[in-house]
């Protein structure tokens, strides 16, 4: 017989060499195990019952206060990974798997990608029960596009804000002109992936038509695709990468827009005439040479940004939009790679009075010319409240006409510059934040800030904080 075990607790033998057979002896040894597992027993009783004892307090709290506390927990357009809420609320114990897995709020919104297993996608989207849909799609493979769509397809009665980032191939099977869609108020569609399907041929037109809260588009690289859309109810729509001509086009039954954005490409019609967007209140669009500017009417423009290669004969095209709209304009924006001290004099001399932010991007210069130069130009009469600029290291010299443009608006000026690609060997010198300092003391609110390669935002000076770091080597 084996050598016996012998419990390292109580050093009761387990299993004890049987050194006589008798019937007596092995009575014996059974009335010992029946003692043991009485013990046994009761131990585990009083274990079991000072276990149920002990209670943790978020288990006591009610159903609908775990809930909105489950609610807190989910990101704005959560990925379904087992680390992240929900699908890790449900990891935690039974309770609280079964009060995420009834709650459809906590599965309403979802963003995927082609490794994410379709039966997850499928259990995510029948959680979600009949709650309106915020989902996004995404694969650079148009197989793995394909089978997200398939998936997706059936819930877009739920759909409310998607956004699918696929394949040209892929949107073949979005066949949504007989779909209703009760709850769509956006869609993004952006084709930039296009895995080997740039020469497809798509005859279909891409078709939305019951979707009666849909005010918000957003399509950018869909080659050789129609869509046919309810334009004439939509408020906000972007175009990237469209033919001029027939962005106009598009745009004549768009007269509810009030934010609009466009890249757009070669040249108008000969005979094109002008449009009115009688509502539309944002515009955003690049320069190049032929410009959507040349051809719209915009009274109600409020906030207008423009990008691009421009040149003096882009403010000529600003100040005829302006003088035919005479529009409320608030907001100018101008981001360019290089641009001449001349040109950038023209079109701020351009802009009408009522602009009151003057938001400026500047990287690389055209010449050795200070790029704020222009903003100190007699003639050009800015009545700002909030001056925002960005772009790369400004020289001594620039920082002297900077200094001198901030303290000739220095009453009431909100200012934001950032300086891109910075490193902090190459600091303003001591003697730029001791002015920069001094406006701040005086009332102005600036913030200066640098951002890194890797987009990090370094802190130069912040007037609300009353930071200035001057680490580093000053330029």
């Amino acid at each position: 017989m084996s050598s016996a075990l012998r419990c390292p607790q109580c050093s009761f033998d387990f299993i004890q060499p049987l050194e006589c057979s008798s019937r007596s002896h092995l009575r014996a040894r059974l009335s010992q195990l029946d003692t043991l597992i009485a013990a046994l027993s009761a131990e585990r009783d009083a274990l079991r019952l000072e276990s149920d004892s002990i209670v943790y307090p978020i288990l006591t709290l009610p159903a609908e206060i775990i809930t909105e506390i489950f609610r807190h927990c989910i990101s704005p357009l959560p990925k379904p990974s087992p680390s992240a809420a929900p699908l890790l609320l449900t990891q935690v114990c039974r309770l609280w798997r079964q009060i995420a897995v009834a709650n459809p709020w906590l599965w309403r919104s979802l963003s995927v990608d082609a490794r994410v297993p379709r039966e997850v996608l499928q259990a995510w989207l029948l959680r979600g029960g009949n709650m309106p849909l915020e989902l996004t799609l995404h694969s650079k493979d148009a197989l793995a596009g394909n089978a997200l769509l398939e998936t997706s397809l059936p819930h877009s009665y739920r759909w409310q804000d998607v956004s699918f980032r696929l394949p040209v191939r892929s949107f073949l099977l979005l066949h949504l002109g007989d779909a209703h869609m009760p709850s769509l108020r956006k869609i993004s569609v952006d084709t930039n992936y296009v895995a080997g399907s740039i020469n497809a041929t798509i005859s279909d037109r891409l078709v939305i038509r019951n979707a009666p809260l849909l005010r918000e588009v957003q399509i950018t690289t869909l080659p050789r695709v129609r869509w046919q859309l309810p334009w004439r109810q939509l408020t906000t729509l972007t175009l990237n990468d469209i033919n001029l001509a027939e962005c106009l086009t598009l745009l004549e039954e768009c007269l509810e827009l009030q934010n609009f954005g466009a890249s757009t490409t070669g040249a108008a019609d000969t005979d094109q005439p002008l449009l009115t967007l009688p509502h539309l209140q944002s515009l955003a669009v690049n320069l190049a040479d032929h410009s959507l500017l040349d051809y719209v009417t915009l009274p109600q423009l409020k906030r207008l940004s423009v990008r691009g290669s421009i040149v003096a004969q882009h403010a000529t095209v600003l100040a005829s939009l302006f003088h035919r709209s005479q529009p409320p304009l608030d907001t100018f924006g101008m981001t360019t790679v290089k641009i001449g001290t001349e040109t950038k004099r023209l079109c701020l001399l351009a802009l009408p009075d009522s602009v009151s932010h003057l938001k400026l991007t500047e990287l690389g210069r055209k010449d050795e010319s200070s790029r704020f130069a222009s903003l100190n130009d007699p003639d050009v009469v800015l009545s700002l409240k909030h001056f925002t600029w960005s772009g790369n290291r400004p020289t001594s010299l620039e920082y002297q006409d900077l200094l001198r443009f901030l303290n000739a608006h220095k009453v009431g000026l909100v200012v934001t510059l950032t300086i891109v690609n910075w490193s902090g060997v190459y600091m303003p010198q001591p003697a730029v934040i001791a002015q920069i300092r001094a406006l701040a003391a005086e009332g102005m609110n600036i913030r200066f800030t640098g951002t890194g390669l890797a987009n990090e935002t370094h802190v130069i000076f912040d007037s609300a904080g009353a930071c200035a770091c001057l680490l580093g080597v000053s330029s």
